[in-house]
């Protein structure tokens, strides 16, 4: 790629800073302003131009292999004394940080075109079943903190289930760059056990555009508009009916409302060259669905319908000395209602969450601090069953009226070594505050990058991580004792070597994660802080690409041991030996997928994506008795099965039309295999069955058209 950097009057700036997001590409504009910066690979790709006295730069681009011409334009900063620093591009150097586009997401077919769906895909993460919900080396699915422009969402899917969701609730549309860690991340994270999904937001829009896009499922639209030279606004929506995909597809299960999702999408932006940039967002989404489903002995239908609500402003200044602040306060609100046989619960979560970051690039490295934190008001009210699983009601039920309040919030100070030596260090530390547990903690974490010459690459981490435990758990707590922080200790070391040309890629990852004062129950539904754990294993990812063809291949192995309860998983209600550990349900051995992309043209492109996967494990019952209501099973030892393995092959094709629309197809399971989610059993338990995909092989299509 070549360049040119201009100042607001066009004249050429020499010195400045010019390097893509989550890449090692850095270059300096020479005494004409023009750099050469060489990049690889496909996809949306942020590009940064920074130098002293002028507020940083950013363009999107769409990269397809080929050689580019771009201009950057720097407007002044400030009317301060400017002072010139000489110092490398931020890069991460922590392992385990992923980077991505939304145009990623979309191209990769197993992924659907949804963000979580995609994370899945990714090392460090298990292929627990279809559902959405992240599950990282050994953690659950509430161990990972996940944020849009630095507001968190508390509830980041769409058709929530105890196991995470079926969809994220972010449209990968709405973001500009994506960042997922599965551990080893540093200090500025808080608050969350084992992984970060961090998206930011779309910026003010350059020009006017809009897109609109028709499928099998719905339809779903964007239009951003510039309100003179500072201002800007955005709209998207998306209106989802399943119905015609499930009936296209002949599926054998019973719905009573199909799942249908409608959501509203608006942000406002403004950019002053004395105050800083603002943005004002806010996301509205509804959903309902009415579906068969099957627990042990019951069969009936599941009726949920939710609610979910976001809004934030997010403001960021750079000065004119090269101190760069930014700024979040965002406000979450959801509500669910949700029925299954004696099962009835109505839940409420609101939430407000703020965050100021601080950083400057120095000669010496880059200085980082700041504050977060959040208050919440926690509602749980109904009816549910004694046994997590028993929606029959055989083994009793319980009625239920919760609400409480909390709040945490903590401060950070961070120093990275300067980017441009061999070595490269990150020490920092926080400390939280914990309300409702009473409790103040101390989480130190290091890292360091070491540069092996031009190709190769090691990193190595170490750190002390908590957490919040789940409401559920803090609302029984055992005597009334508050419940300690979750904490776990991360270690982590990464090998990675990159070609000259950058066309081939390899990262070897191993881990140890060890968890303390996780939520254990008592007899009686009380919990304690007794619960521990164990993670350790290795993450290998390869990808490598020629002119018109792209390959990635990812694999996993994982050892996880808890002694623990969910607070809303497979485990609760289920007897606990008095010693030991045993293996969560959402510990997958084994896992690995492979993707290829290949440009048969221009305009057109296949994928395939092939993934195998262990499978999960769970508690199978051995015998069953009489009782009042109907059979009462009896245990064998907690998750001591498997089911069979997971494997699934996803194929997709786009073209590009010549008038402009997009034409795609995908092809989910393309095999049709049956994979096992679960077992159910006849009524008196002498004979089982497994629950296996609501759409063995989905077909899907539609279209996208850009308007300008």
């Amino acid at each position: 790629m070549n360049g040119i950097v201009r100042d607001a009057a066009g004249q050429p700036l020499a010195g400045v800073q010019v390097y893509v997001q989550g890449s090692e590409a850095l270059e300096v504009s020479d005494g004409q302003g023009r750099f050469t910066l060489r990049t690889s690979g496909a996809g949306r790709r942020v590009l940064v131009a920074f130098a002293a006295g002028f507020w940083p730069s950013e363009a999107l681009l769409d990269l397809d292999g080929t050689t580019r011409d771009i201009e950057l334009v720097l407007e002044p900063a400030d009317l301060a004394e400017a002072v010139t620093v000489d110092a490398a591009a931020p890069e991460d150097v922590v392992p385990s940080a992923q980077e991505f586009g939304p145009l990623e997401v979309v191209q990769l077919p197993s992924a659907q075109a949804d963000v979580m769906l995609y994370v899945q895909s990714l090392a460090g993460v298990n292929q627990l079943n279809d559902e959405a919900g992240l599950f990282v080396r050994g953690g659950d699915s509430n161990e990972v903190l996940t944020m849009l422009d630095e507001a968190v969402l508390y509830h980041p899917y769409r058709y929530e289930t105890v196991t995470g969701g079926i969809r994220g609730a972010v449209a990968p549309f709405l973001t500009s760059a994506i960042t997922f860690s599965s551990g080893g991340f540093p200090v500025r994270y808080g608050n969350a056990l084992s992984g970060v999904l961090e998206m930011r937001g779309l910026g003010r829009p350059p020009a006017r555009e809009g897109g609109l896009s028709l499928g099998l499922t719905g339809v779903s639209g964007n239009a951003s508009l510039p309100v003179r030279s500072a201002g800007g606004v955005r709209v998207s929506g998306n209106w989802s009916e399943t119905g015609p995909m499930f009936r296209l597809n002949r599926t054998a299960t019973e719905f009573s409302r199909y799942p249908a999702s409608r959501d509203l999408n608006v942000s406002a932006h403004y950019d002053s060259p004395t105050l800083g940039s603002f943005k004002v967002f806010g996301m509205s989404l509804r959903e309902s669905v009415g579906i068969e489903i099957e627990r042990e002995a019951f069969r009936g239908l599941l009726e949920s319908a939710n609610a979910n609500d976001l809004a934030y402003v997010r403001w960021d200044r750079t000065s004119a000395s090269g101190w760069q602040a930014g700024a979040t306060l965002g406000v979450s609100e959801y509500g669910s209602h949700t029925y299954a046989g004696v099962l009835d619960i109505e839940q409420g979560d609101r939430r407000r969450s703020f965050r100021v970051d601080v950083s400057r690039i120095t000669t010496a490295g880059t200085i980082r601090f700041g504050t977060d934190g959040s208050e919440s008001r926690y509602t749980f009210a109904g009816r549910a069953p004694d046994t997590s699983v028993d929606l029959g009601g055989v083994r009793g039920v319980s009625a239920f009226d919760i609400a409480f309040d909390d709040w945490q919030a903590g401060a950070y100070t961070e120093l990275e070594g300067p980017g441009a030596g061999r070595f490269v260090p990150n020490v920092g530390v926080r400390v939280d505050r914990f309300h409702r547990a009473r409790a103040t903690t101390l989480d130190p974490r290091l890292s360091l990058l070491v540069r092996l010459g031009a190709q190769q690459r090691l990193r190595v981490a170490w750190g002390i991580y908590h957490q919040a435990p789940g409401g559920g758990s803090y609302y029984g707590s055992y005597r009334g004792l508050a419940l300690r922080p979750m904490k776990a200790y991360h270690w982590v070391g990464a090998y990675e070597y990159t070609s000259d040309d950058e066309s081939l890629f390899l990262r070897a990852e191993a881990y140890r994660k060890r968890y303390q004062d996780l939520p254990l129950e008592y007899p009686a539904e009380r919990f304690s802080s007794a619960g521990y754990g164990s993670a350790h294993g290795v993450d290998l990812y390869a990808r490598r690409r020629w002119p018109r063809i792209r390959l990635e291949a990812v694999y996993g192995w994982l050892h996880a041991r808890r002694r623990w309860t969910s607070t809303v998983g497979a485990s609760r209600g289920i007897d606990v030996p008095d010693a030991g550990t045993w293996t969560p349900y959402f510990a997958i051995p084994h896992g690995f997928r492979a993707t290829v992309d290949a440009d048969l043209s221009d305009t057109v492109t296949l994928s395939a994506s092939w993934r195998t996967a262990s499978g999960r494990p769970f508690t199978p019952v051995v015998d069953a008795h009489p009782g009042d209501r109907g059979y009462l099973p009896v245990y064998g030892a907690i998750n001591s099965e498997r089911a069979p393995r997971y494997e699934r092959l996803d194929l997709g094709a786009s073209f590009t039309t010549p008038f402009g629309p997009l034409l795609f197809a995908a092809i989910t399971n393309a095999l049709g295999r049956n994979n096992v989610l679960d077992y159910a059993y006849s009524p008196d338990y002498a004979e089982r069955r497994p629950v296996t995909v609501a759409l063995p092989r989905t077909v899907y299509f539609g279209a996208t058209l850009p308007l300008r």
